[in-house]
């Protein structure tokens, strides 16, 4: 506990308790139910809906979409690459496997869309969500890679903002239940922790990382 308990609390906060709770939202949503707050809350959010609140939540539909966070991926892990290979493999990483995880899920689950009438236009099954679980992951790369560095605090900050806002857009939108965006940040979070902490990728950028790291190899 002495040599590792500062790890052991990271994992245990960063990844094993989103895992859990990921865990108790998914088996819920399997034995076909939900949640009974989601129905009340859903239409309390929808019954806001205005011109300005559309175009914002069309915005960020197109934003979170499959080809534009694929060009975010790319160029974000090719950029990261070229100042540390290891970060840019880590952003790769993070990136396709919270892509892959979040449709690999849906037909496991296929849990229907909520009913009544939808802004956005997205098919196939609702948990998790995708748009979430990438948008989680971006910020997770964006925050690993930049921690040992001042900027962390303002990506911590932005980016949480627009993990919410990303949230909000997918339950306005009629496209997701609650427990659906919460989920995806759940799983999006023990999977990135877990890479982060197994990878060192919020090390790499330290001064005195390499050197330690060739002194003890």
């Amino acid at each position: 506990m002495r040599a590792h308990g500062r790890t052991l609390l990271v994992l245990f906060v960063g990844m094993l308790v989103p895992l859990a709770l990921f865990a108790y939202l998914a088996q819920n949503v399997a034995q076909g139910g939900g949640f009974a707050f989601e129905r009340t809350f859903e239409q309390q959010v929808r019954a806001t809906r205005a011109a300005v609140l559309d175009t914002t939540a069309r915005a960020l539909d197109v934003i979170g979409g499959t080809w534009v966070m694929l060009g975010v991926g790319v160029v974000l892990s090719v950029a990261l690459y070229r100042i540390r290979h290891r970060l840019g493999w880590f952003s790769l990483s993070v990136l396709l496997g919270a892509t892959l995880l979040a449709n690999a899920l849906r037909p496991v689950f296929e849990r229907p869309r909520p009913a009544g009438q939808t802004l956005l236009d997205e098919p196939g099954a609702s948990f998790p969500s995708g748009h979430v679980m990438v948008a989680t992951a971006l910020v997770i790369v964006l925050s690993a890679a930049l921690w040992p560095t001042r900027a962390r605090t303002l990506v911590l900050l932005v980016g949480g903002v627009y993990v919410l806002a990303m949230m909000w857009s997918r339950v306005y939108g009629g496209v997701h239940h609650v427990s659906d965006v919460v989920a995806s940040v759940l799983l999006a979070l023990a999977w990135g922790v877990g890479l982060t902490r197994a990878t060192h990728a919020h090390q790499v950028l330290r001064p005195d990382f390499f050197r330690t790291s060739s002194k003890r190899s």
